[in-house]
C-alpha cells in the first residue's frame, strides 16, 4: 500500500501525462492528500467570497 503523499503524486502524474490538465485539474488529488492526513481538516475547493476576501 502507497503513503498518501506517494498516492498524491501518481495522481499529479497521472494528470499531468494527459497534456491536458489545467490548475483546477490538480485540485481533487490535493483534497485527497490534506483528508488523508488529517480527516478533521475540511476542504472547500472554490469556496464563495467572505468577509476575508475571495481565498486563492
Amino acid at each position: 500500500m502507497s503513503s498518501p503523499v506517494e498516492a498524491y503524486v501518481a495522481e499529479l502524474a497521472e494528470k499531468y501525462a494527459t497534456g491536458r490538465a489545467g490548475e483546477h485539474a490538480y485540485r481533487p488529488a490535493f483534497e485527497k492528500l490534506v483528508a488523508a492526513l488529517d480527516p478533521k481538516l475540511k476542504i472547500v475547493n472554490d469556496p464563495k467570497r467572505s468577509e476575508h476576501g475571495a481565498p486563492d
